[in-house]
């Protein structure tokens, strides 16, 4: 019956996961037959009933050696994050950066990259640097150009394999026009690269800086107020308003980011990212769902920055607003 199931199987897929309950209830009871086979004969000369027992035996202490050791060497799927995390701390402590690091990552969810910010102390917060591909397109997903040319993230940490499929030579070329690759590693089961922007230093005077003040675009600060509550409720869906005004002189295009300054206590969906087009003295209302996952006590900021695309082909802060939540209960 196994050699059935091992030969007529090959072509599903998973299939020897799901063999895996055949196999353990089948080796429990031919162990179990291996015993009473031993003890109705009253010998032990039975040579095929002791291998049974005895492999038995030493597949389930090896079960639990590596059931009980594996939380301290196995690292999961996603180790190779923790260490590229691990070594753009020690870049910024050598570099003497002091301000709220930006990276860009490859994963399609953030909760990979935030763990290792939240258990390592970073200041830091992340997005995805994936956007999906077109609707004609034979792949899943694209390097988003538009999303790093604006946000400028300070650093990328794409996985060997992501490096190698999505970073073509197009996109390379853009790309190490304001990053150099500054660390490549070869970790088992995934390697990574991390990229530094050039020009850290300097972006950290004018990201930092104080925003143009809507002169070419501007968010409604009391709508953005009246949606943001001062108390919340676990689990319960809130929608954030953000309200944009194009105040400039001609049709821009702009791009919303939203945030809260901890993202493992509140969430905000899809990553809080929007790309629109105004004209001239029009407005845009867009919303944004935030999620609260645990209680808690103190200021809490949710912000919004708004992002203008110049004629010259430049990006910048145009505005920036932030609200805070005092209760999660």
């Amino acid at each position: 019956m196994l050699l059935i199931l091992l030969f007529g199987l090959p072509n599903k897929p998973y299939y020897m996961i799901n063999l895996f309950p055949f196999y353990f209830i089948m080796l429990s009871h031919l162990t179990a037959k291996s015993f009473e086979h031993l003890k109705r004969n009253g010998s032990y000369r039975n040579i095929l009933s002791i291998l049974i027992i005895s492999l038995t035996v030493i597949m389930l202490f090896f079960y639990l050696i590596t059931g009980s050791t594996s939380p301290f060497w196995d690292e999961g799927e996603y180790s190779w994050i923790k260490s590229g995390v691990e070594y753009i701390k020690s870049d910024i402590i050598r570099s003497g950066y002091e301000g709220r690091i930006l990276i860009g990552t490859t994963t399609y969810s953030k909760a990979p990259v935030n763990y290792p910010i939240y258990l390592s102390d970073l200041n830091a917060s992340t997005i995805s640097i994936l956007k999906p591909a077109s609707k004609y397109s034979s792949e899943l997903a694209d390097i988003d150009l538009e999303k790093i040319n604006t946000l400028k993230p300070h650093y990328l940490i794409p996985s060997e394999e992501k490096y190698e499929y999505h970073f073509k030579e197009s996109i390379k070329r853009e790309i190490f026009k304001d990053y150099k690759i500054i660390f490549h590693s070869e970790t088992y089961p995934h390697g990574y690269y991390v990229l530094k922007r050039k020009n850290m230093l300097n972006h950290q005077i004018n990201s930092e800086g104080s925003p143009t003040s809507g002169k070419d675009g501007e968010i409604s600060q009391d709508l953005f107020d009246e949606s943001v509550p001062n108390v919340m409720k676990v689990g319960k869906i809130y929608t954030v308003l953000v309200q944009v005004k194009n105040t400039g002189d001609s049709r821009t295009n702009f791009y919303v980011n939203v945030y809260s300054s901890d993202p493992y206590v509140i969430y905000v969906d899809k990553g809080g990212w929007c790309s629109i087009v105004l004209n001239r003295d029009s407005t845009r209302m867009l919303k944004f769902k935030i999620i609260p996952l645990r209680k808690y006590a103190g200021d809490l900021s949710i912000t919004v920055d708004l992002y203008a695309r110049f004629e010259d082909g430049t990006c910048g802060k145009v505005d920036s607003y932030s609200d805070y939540v005092g209760i999660i209960k």
